[in-house]
């Protein structure tokens, strides 16, 4: 049987633990993403006009996390746009290896010009926090 006193401070150490974990995955994960990004040295390397809108080739290092997506926002509505991959083969799995990459065709439905549009990407990082990286335009560090 347990007694009281064993019962509450197996209570305050669960508490402890679980506000440990909170305090963790809101305070610490996104400082340790402000100086280990999950990408570095984003590029875009070419870009050309389609039929449908901008095509680009991207350059960029994998450091680590689980990618989830890519959010591309239109120069002049804001809005988020399509994003046409190519077809995924065994050289170029969405989940890249850490390490030096090249990307592309990825095209850009109905954007004509890239000046003045954001792009972010979505990584998970861990199990208690996702992040989200602006690529485009490049932040100044």
């Amino acid at each position: 049987m347990i007694s009281q006193k064993e019962m509450r401070q197996s209570t305050l150490a669960t508490w402890t633990a679980l506000m440990l974990v909170i305090f963790f995955s809101i305070s610490v994960g996104p400082f340790i993403e402000r100086f280990i990004p999950p990408i570095n040295n984003f590029e875009i390397i070419s870009d050309q006009q389609s039929d449908t809108g901008t095509e680009i080739y991207v350059s960029f290092e994998k450091v680590w996390c689980k990618f989830r997506g890519i959010h591309w926002n239109h120069p002049t509505t804001g809005q988020r746009v399509l994003i046409e991959f190519p077809p995924q083969d065994a050289v170029a799995p969405p989940n890249r290896p850490p390490g030096d990459h090249i990307a592309g065709p990825w095209n850009l439905v109905g954007v004509s010009e890239l000046r003045g549009s954001r792009a972010y990407v979505h990584h998970s990082c861990l199990f208690l926090w996702d992040v989200y990286t602006r690529i485009y335009p490049p932040q100044e560090r």
